[in-house]
């Protein structure tokens, strides 16, 4: 389970086997075992960074950062950027977040992060999928070299990116009320939208 700022896991009688933390654990949001179960995949949105890390060493064996890769820019026109803060780069619409461990283990709030990463999961071995909450964008990542290809943009508020059935992979554009379901060349097929109530535009329509 993804638990706010830390990773625990399970047997399958409840009881917990390990509890891991890490400072750059801020409002985790998904965590995925690898095909072969030796390390967990956990987005942590606080810090916009998806983090793989081995069970059994403990030690982090791959981290991806928004910020690092053009995702800097909050809806609010905040640009957040990792670092050490320095006078010469101070502004009013920077953030720069030099010690995790000074946001309590939360890491920026939702207004204020600039892409609000929602799910991060394996395609495979060498690819990611991860949803930008902010941007409306669904990317695959490469782990080699960090570049991020957007499979679709234009969502609203996104939340799963994951492999479907029959080689076949699913978004969810969640305030459409859409599952979008696509081929193995990311060409849509179709979509299945709920429609028992009207699209929101704003959080103000909420019910």
């Amino acid at each position: 389970l993804a638990a706010g700022d830390e990773v625990r896991v399970y047997d399958v009688q409840a009881e917990v086997i390990h509890v891991y933390r890490n400072p750059w654990f801020a409002q985790l949001h998904s965590v995925y075992f690898s095909a072969d179960h030796s390390r967990l995949l956990v987005v942590s949105t606080g810090f916009a960074t998806v983090i793989e890390f081995d069970l059994a060493r403990e030690n982090l064996t791959w981290t991806w950062n928004a910020w690092d890769h053009g995702y800097d820019v909050s809806p609010a026109g905040m640009r957040v950027r990792r670092g050490t803060a320095d006078s010469s780069a101070s502004s009013p619409n920077l953030i720069v977040v030099d010690d995790p461990r000074d946001w309590n283990g939360f890491g920026l709030p939702t207004s204020l992060t600039a892409v609000h990463l929602n799910n991060a999961c394996y395609q495979h071995h060498d690819s990611i999928f991860v949803t930008l909450f902010h941007h409306g964008r669904a990317v695959t990542v490469d782990r080699s070299s960090g570049s991020a290809r957007e499979v679709m943009i234009g969502l609203l508020n996104p939340h799963g990116f994951e492999p479907g059935l029959n080689g076949e992979y699913t978004v969810t554009d969640t305030r459409r009320g859409q599952v979008i379901f696509f081929s193995p060349n990311f060409g849509v097929k179709y979509v299945l939208t709920f429609d028992a109530c009207e699209p929101s535009r704003s959080r103000t329509d909420l019910g």
